[in-house]
């Protein structure tokens, strides 16, 4: 098995093979293939390509990463990321990220830029805007991060009307819960009073039983 990666040689970059599992973290200077499992985290300088069949039980720093395994732990891409695996960690991207369509991703999301195409599965916040220093950045990724109260929102935003729950109460004081409201009859309910006698008599009429 090859990396298709167009600037990812085997000559080029250092390949942990498909028999391989490495237990520890990894760093290299250069560019790395992986199609075996490593166990740690991986620090990569250059352009990192993760097999079908690789994974990564650790966080992933690396360049442009080309990424058809599996990642189980934060990501932290300079360049492009291109996914068309499966990563359950948060994402930060330096530039584009591309959900293919038989990708998932389950965490938040910090990019540049992002293509979704139709199949892929995501899950997670998303922020589109200039690169952070660190996922701890994502909204929601450290169980102490709180949003600026200065800060407004700029993704969402509901208006409220602030008399709502004072309307409201005044509305069940006036009309208790349980309360059914006093409604006459009007001259279509009247009419159709009217129709069923019409048909109670018609009906004993024909029940009514012959002379001798």
């Amino acid at each position: 098995m090859t990396a298709k990666n167009p600037n990812v040689t085997p000559s080029q970059a250092t390949v942990i093979g498909p028999s391989c599992r490495i237990a520890g973290d990894i760093a290299l200077d250069g560019d790395a293939v992986i199609l075996g499992v490593v166990d740690g985290a991986l620090d990569i300088v250059g352009a990192l390509t993760i097999g079908e069949h690789g994974r990564v039980n650790g966080s992933v720093q690396s360049g442009a990463l080309d990424l058809r395994g599996t990642v189980e732990g934060d990501v932290t891409c300079e360049g492009d990321l291109k996914l068309q695996g499966t990563i359950t960690g948060n994402v930060v991207c330096g530039e584009t990220v591309e959900l293919t369509a038989r990708s998932r991703l389950v965490g938040d999301l910090y990019a540049k830029a992002i293509a979704i195409c139709e199949g892929a599965t995501y899950r997670g916040h998303v922020v589109i805007g200039p690169e952070p220093s660190t996922i701890a950045t994502l909204p929601g990724a450290t169980a102490e991060a709180k949003p600026d109260p200065d800060t407004p929102p700029t993704r969402y935003s509901i208006a409220l009307d602030p008399n709502a729950a004072e309307r409201a109460s005044e509305t069940r004081a006036n009309d208790p819960i349980g309360r059914v409201p006093d409604v006459e009859p009007g001259p279509k309910a009247e009419e159709n009073t009217a129709v069923a006698g019409l048909l109670r008599r018609r009906s004993s009429v024909l029940n009514r039983p012959a002379s001798a």
